[in-house]
């Protein structure tokens, strides 16, 4: 895999690095900052809560790297859901936004 892709607007093309996805995502950057983590503190987060986290960093990381556009996607999706492994399935998984 690339370590890069084509991001366009318009005309205008970039090549954007890919995130490295880390072994353990840390907190709602583990998956982007456009979706909304749940309130407090990661230390009082639900099981299910932690379930989604790396269910999702999982599934989008493809040979250990993220592309940027497919997790801004998948972010959109989820914008707002309850972050349990039944909001994954609804949205039919990280797949959804491949």
């Amino acid at each position: 895999m690339s370590s890069k892709c084509a991001w366009w607007s318009g005309r205008t093309v970039a090549l954007v690095d890919l995130f490295r996805r880390a072994a353990r995502p840390q907190g709602a950057g583990g998956i982007g900052k456009g979706i909304r983590p749940p309130p407090g503190k990661r230390a009082d987060w639900t099981t299910d809560q932690e379930k989604f986290l790396d269910q999702a960093a999982g599934g989008l990381a493809l040979e250990d790297k993220v592309v940027p556009v497919r997790l801004a996607l998948f972010a959109e999706m989820v914008k707002g859901k309850p972050w349990t492994p039944a909001t994954l399935t609804a949205v039919g998984g990280t797949a959804g936004s491949a």
